[in-house]
């Protein structure tokens, strides 16, 4: 939708993932790490680079980052993103909305499985098996879309401080 220009101008884009985690807290990654991760690869997919404007993140009593707000900047659509994500939300969900000026899409309850899927997810899940398999010619994500994810991840780590602390227990 967003290459067909169904939106014209994008005026807002918003992720969510609130899933609530009864695994004991010395299992945990951290929500940035786990599930925000995959909402800020899913954003640069859809909207190209992203700049980190502000994070904000609550912690649990051993440092865990238990939940997050991350304010982004698509750079080629001008707009703004903003990502949260945290542990404690019950009942779970996950979810997105863009909004432009021409039209708006949301994408809902993606955590229980109950979105309506177009021909290009069919492709993408197609092409991510035969990948597996070795018959695919290439990923629709590469490496470097990898790292810049990951950037982003310890960008949004750096600002709230959770890097200095990691290294004070190393």
């Amino acid at each position: 939708m967003i290459d067909y220009g169904y939106f014209n101008k994008i005026i807002d884009v918003q992720f969510d993932v609130l899933q609530k985690n009864s695994k004991p807290e010395y299992l945990r990654d951290g929500v940035i790490r786990n599930w925000a991760s995959h909402e800020l690869d899913l954003a640069r997919y859809l909207l190209g680079n992203l700049c980190l404007e502000k994070a904000d993140v609550g912690v649990s009593l051993d440092h865990q980052d238990i939940s997050m707000v991350a304010d982004l900047y698509s750079i080629e659509h001008d707009c703004p993103v903003i990502i949260r994500a945290d542990y404690i939300t019950s009942p779970e969900f996950r979810r997105f909305s863009i909004q432009g000026n021409k039209a708006v899409a949301v994408a809902f309850n993606l955590v229980r499985g109950e979105a309506v899927w177009d021909q290009t997810y069919v492709d993408e899940l197609k092409a991510f098996i035969n990948a597996i398999d070795g018959k695919d010619p290439g990923p629709l994500a590469d490496g470097a879309d990898g790292v810049a994810a990951l950037q982003l991840v310890m960008d949004i780590r750096e600002k709230v401080g959770l890097e200095d602390e990691q290294k004070k227990n190393i």
